[in-house]
């Protein structure tokens, strides 16, 4: 499962829809390979899209996972 991180991520992303990784790193205060860690992580389930430089959101996948997440 996700760690706190990573739904932060997916909860930014449903917000802003698109992300570069420097931005993430920043905001979350992490590397940016933990952030291209984390992003690898995150496609896996298809809760977001890696691309170049950054991530797009995922909107299906992702809210199923941020709706699970809350529930717990």
């Amino acid at each position: 499962m996700y760690n706190e991180r990573q739904k932060k991520i997916i909860h930014h992303l449903s917000e802003v829809r698109v992300a570069k990784i420097e931005e993430l790193a920043e905001l979350f205060h992490v590397s940016m390979e933990t952030i291209r860690r984390d992003l690898m992580e995150l496609e896996k389930d298809s809760s977001i899209k890696r691309i170049r430089g950054g991530a797009v959101y995922n909107n299906l996948r992702a809210r199923e996972m941020e709706l699970s997440c809350n529930c717990q």
